[in-house]
């Protein structure tokens, strides 16, 4: 039984109204892929601890929404943690023993980074800020310049 040469040519228009149409939604949906690099590790040798963790909670802040980590769903908020603590670096992870956080304290990213927040505030050192303060040396730079790097 032969097919009638309408029928034909019907069927193969709309498969080519379909190919095209698959094409059009494979050229859409390519994933954009770009390198976001990791917020530079916690610095824990040197100036202030907890201003350091200040600027790396920022940072992570920022890598977070770039990355669209910030839309993942509640049930990711482990593997997020974790991706925390990794990019936290292991120089901090070992010499605070990845801040001994309770169960209570993991439960989300945000209470993850108030704990370790209130952890590290505790830790400041007066001494050595008031004798950074008394080997300040202003040399060459303008007042604005000095003010805003002490």
């Amino acid at each position: 039984m032969a097919i009638p040469n309408e029928m034909l040519a019907a069927l193969i228009e709309q498969q080519a109204k379909a190919i095209k149409l698959l094409n059009e939604q494979l050229q859409s949906t390519k994933p954009n892929t770009i390198n976001i690099p990791w917020p530079a590790p916690l610095d824990i040798e040197r100036g202030d601890i907890s201003q350091n963790f200040e600027n790396f909670v920022l940072s992570w802040k920022d890598y977070m929404v770039a990355s669209d980590m910030d839309k993942w769903p509640s049930s990711d908020e482990d593997k997020k943690i974790k991706t925390f603590f990794t990019a936290l670096g292991s120089s901090a992870l070992t010499k605070y023993n990845r801040f001994q956080l309770t169960a209570e304290e993991q439960r989300n990213i945000d209470t993850v980074i108030e704990a370790i927040r209130k952890k590290l505030s505790s830790k400041k050192n007066v001494i050595y800020d008031r004798a950074m303060f008394n080997s300040c040396n202003q040399e060459n730079d303008s007042f604005d310049e000095y003010l805003l790097t002490r």
